[in-house]
């Protein structure tokens, strides 16, 4: 799951374009990148988009501060449906299908370095992420 959540998305150009070379700390999901490369090339994204422009982060040097969550399905082979969402510190996969020796959900810590340590109660972190999956888009 990581690989579908922490993907790199690396951007060379005018330092005065897209800012300092830097690794940017943060959540952002695969919406944002229209809007960025719009305004990459210059241009205004339409009114009404979903996705935020992660180019004033890029020219800062500053952590995105796109979202508190990331959300990743994944379809594949015949019968997988999983999705997962994360804070930054913890992911939760909830299995969608009935593929053998899967746990309905699986809670995981995701990552210690941001966003401080991975820490509170499992059932209330399991709880709270669990929901978002659940809220309609």
């Amino acid at each position: 799951y990581r690989s579908h959540l922490q993907v790199p998305f690396i951007v060379l150009g005018p330092e005065k374009l897209v800012g300092k070379p830097a690794k940017l700390s943060g959540l952002a999901e695969l919406i944002d990148l229209y809007p960025t490369v719009v305004g990459l090339a210059g241009a205004r994204p339409p009114s009404g988009i979903d996705g935020v422009s992660l180019l004033e982060a890029m020219r800062k040097s500053s952590p995105v501060a796109v979202g508190a969550t990331a959300v990743s399905e994944t379809r594949w082979r015949r019968g997988v449906n999983k999705i997962a969402v994360t804070d930054g510190s913890w992911l939760l996969v909830e299995n969608r299908d009935s593929w053998p020796g899967t746990a309905p959900t699986e809670l995981f810590k995701f990552s210690a370095q941001q966003n401080g340590a991975a820490g509170g109660d499992r059932a209330q972190v399991e709880s709270k992420l669990a929901e978002l999956l659940a809220t309609p888009a």
